[in-house]
């Protein structure tokens, strides 16, 4: 119209979109392609600017701002967003989660205006119940030469007041460096004069990659050791092909010049499949190269979109999606209706039904936070019952009861944390009688899992792993290479070797070799893996021999 605004917009394979705005050209109404009424209320008062969103007159979102403070309300459950004078930004949840972050100053800038208005992340700091549970910091600094000239900027990342890495940075060579809380370097990155990553080389034993572009900025290569990828681009900038350490091939092509998308995919030149795309862009079918085609389809309907995907040689045996225009799942149908889930939302759009064959799910919540406060299991006379407690948003309580037909104790579980709001300790009753407590403990400094009741894990270096009980009965050893993949597992019981197996691998990360022993008095095994151009799995030579052929479609 005269007023510029939008009236309507249809996509390329026709779902339109109708807009409709007051006097003042703020949008107040807007229809989806499946009919669902999105309005918008405007209010203005002492308390701020009130903006509320209803879709067909239900699942109201309320947004009510006041200067740089936005508070969103879903039903009973209100969230803040603030930004402070200071630049910090301050979130705080339904469930008294608050969540700030303080921003500093742009070191690099000597000009105090100048440094304040690019401000950068400082500091971020989680509090639980008004109890602060995490702390996050970086502490930039710059280091310069007698003649002023910027030599190296980094920044420390501190976590719960321990620094744990250190990043430099130096713009005369273009690498940065990353060292852990000892000083020791752990990862260096070498950057070209455009930025772009050239090398990651961790510390040893790990392997570096190195990365290569074409002279338009496409990645060219990549290599990892012995694993490689190499990449081509036609004319138009298009990818073209793949090509891998064992001489794998990956070729995608294109109708005319005017596509984007692929329409064939064929690997080593052999088992072509091709695409099929509607109008839209959208992919609408896969032809396998023995000709099997899978249709892919969206309808838009009343009040609701369909997804169809029908299998080759059955195209009216198709499987269906139902979901709303904001992606809410509301059927999932099998094929000649064999059966289906129906799920049904309250108003504030929640997962209120889950309703399947001859059971239903029900979930009901807290008002006030919106957390999960109970499901209800039904089906053919069985029915149980899960109600949640919470403490600040964290699950504190939780009881499991059943239905009088069903023979099963009834269960409560207590739920203890640390002081960075971990979980610590599980305390549970099964029909009314106690039973031990399941204790977990984390590192005081990294917080990884140090503990799972008496089982212990320890990192010996950066690729050996070690679980083993506090008697030392019990001790599983995991070893991985430098590519971080396992290669080694032994079991240890009573101070006896049970068990260990051992793997290799090819270019590809497919696993080669398998080594297996099981104690003494046993020879070990190996189980040999081949493969097919293609990939696929091809020969398994051991104990027994297997022999695997495809057809064309695999």
């Amino acid at each position: 119209g005269a007023t510029g605004l939008l009236r309507s917009s249809m996509d390329s394979i026709g779902r339109a979109h109708v807009y409709t705005y007051d006097k003042y050209g703020r949008l107040i109404r807007a229809v989806t392609p499946s009919g669902q009424l999105i309005e918008l209320e405007f209010d203005l008062s002492v308390k701020g600017a009130r903006v509320t969103v209803t879709r067909d007159g239900s699942s109201p979102i309320t947004m009510l701002i006041n200067g740089a403070r936005v508070t969103t309300t879903i039903g009973n459950a209100s969230s803040m967003t603030a930004l402070l004078p200071d630049g910090t930004v301050v979130t705080r949840s339904p469930w008294e989660h608050h969540i700030a972050t303080e921003t500093t100053p742009y070191p690099l800038l000597d000009t105090p205006t100048l440094a304040n208005s690019f401000p950068v992340p400082g500091r971020q700091l989680t509090e639980i119940g008004e109890e602060l549970v995490n702390s996050f910091e970086w502490k930039y600094f710059v280091v310069k030469d007698r003649a002023g000239k910027i030599e190296e900027v980094g920044r420390k990342m501190r976590v719960n007041g321990q620094d744990l890495l250190t990043f430099k940075y130096d713009a005369a060579s273009g690498t940065e460096a990353v060292f852990n809380l000892i000083g020791m370097p752990v990862l260096n990155v070498t950057y070209d004069p455009l930025g772009r990553p050239l090398r990651w080389s961790p510390s040893a034993p790990f392997i570096p990659m190195h990365l290569k572009y074409d002279r338009f900025g496409q990645l060219e290569q990549w290599s990892w050791g012995d694993q490689r990828g190499t990449y081509s681009y036609d004319k138009d900038g298009r990818f073209e092909s793949v090509t891998y350490a064992d001489d794998t091939k990956i070729t995608y092509s294109y109708k005319d010049y005017q596509q984007a998308k692929p329409f064939k995919i064929s690997v080593n030149g052999g088992g072509t499949h091709q695409l099929e795309h509607d109008a839209g862009g959208a992919l609408s079918a896969v032809i396998t190269p023995k000709g099997h085609k899978y249709l892919f389809q969206l309808q838009p309907s009343v009040m609701h979109n369909r997804f169809i995907f029908s299998p080759p040689l059955m195209p009216r045996h198709y499987y269906q999606l139902l979901y709303t225009d904001g992606g809410k799942l509301l059927a999932s149908v099998l094929p000649q209706q064999a059966g289906r889930v129906v799920y049904s939302y309250d108003n504030v759009g929640r997962l209120q039904y889950q309703i399947y064959g001859d059971g239903s799910n029900e979930y009901g919540y807290q008002p006030e936070t919106g957390l999960l406060r109970s499901i209800i299991v039904r089906e053919l006379g069985y029915e149980q019952r899960v109600e949640n407690k919470y403490h600040a948003g964290l699950i504190k309580e939780q009881r499991i009861r059943f239905g009088p037909a069903v023979t099963l104790h009834q269960a409560n579980i207590r739920y203890l944390y640390d002081g960075h709001a971990r979980p610590r300790r599980v305390q549970m009753e099964i029909n009314a009688n106690s039973i031990g407590n399941y204790e977990t403990a984390y590192d005081v400094t990294f917080g990884t899992l140090e503990s799972v009741q008496e089982l212990k894990f320890t990192k010996i270096s950066f690729n050996k792993t070690v679980v083993q009980d506090s008697r030392k009965t019990y001790i599983r050893v995991t070893a991985f290479d430098p590519y971080g993949r396992k290669v080694e597992s032994s079991l240890t019981v009573r101070g006896r070797l049970v068990h260990r197996s051992r793997y290799w691998y090819d270019v590809r990360n497919r696993v080669s070799s398998h080594f297996v022993w099981r104690g003494p008095g046993s020879t070990e095994t190996s189980t040999n893996y081949s493969y097919t151009p293609v990939g696929y799995l091809q020969g398994v030579d051991g104990i027994k021999s297997w022999q695997f052929r495809y057809d064309d479609n695999g």
